[in-house]
């Protein structure tokens, strides 16, 4: 659009609100002194619930399924996300468990043979903390379960999740 055809638009805008200012305050001026009410004409009418909810209504707002329809996992399949005592720590686990990403990065690793000596270092905001198996992470819930060569695996809010190592 045109710098013009945009002044002329705001200038009616503008000239529009002037015009709607002088007719109240005219109302007010000229009237008999009685105040200027709003009009009643797009006024709601009477609401239908006085009390909410209504007895009848509580099956309709149970049944509204808000957050997703609830789905049990079938005999012999799990559930969604790898919750934490319904699997067991292996390779399986390693390779799909979810990226916590949001939880920092693994600036270096020092990996040994027996896993309660392994370390890794996390940087989380700019600052990078050493941790061990079992120490929570900075700044999360994230509980350190297992430390591996290029990755960790968290127990995070009963959720086991992963930090990758990215060199």
């Amino acid at each position: 659009m045109s710098k013009r055809l945009i002044d002329f638009f705001m200038l009616l805008f503008f000239l529009t609100n002037l015009a709607f200012m002088l007719q109240l305050g005219w109302r007010m001026m000229a009237g008999d002194g009685a105040p200027v009410e709003p009009s009643r004409e797009n006024a709601p009418g009477p609401g239908r619930y006085i009390v909410f909810p209504q007895e009848e209504d509580i099956g309709k707002i149970n049944d509204a399924h808000w957050f997703g329809r609830y789905q049990a996992a079938k005999d012999g399949e799990k559930a969604h996300g790898y919750k934490v005592g319904e699997w067991a720590i292996g390779a399986e686990l390693l390779a799909n468990a979810p990226e916590a990403a949001a939880l920092g990065k693994i600036a270096g690793l020092l990996f040994s043979d027996n896993a309660k000596k392994s370390l890794v270092i996390v940087e989380h905001g700019g600052k990078q903390t050493g941790y061990g198996v079992g120490d929570r992470l900075a700044g999360s819930n994230a509980i350190i379960v297992r430390i591996v060569k290029n990755k960790i695996l968290l127990d995070e809010n009963g959720y086991y999740a992963t930090l990758t190592f990215k060199e």
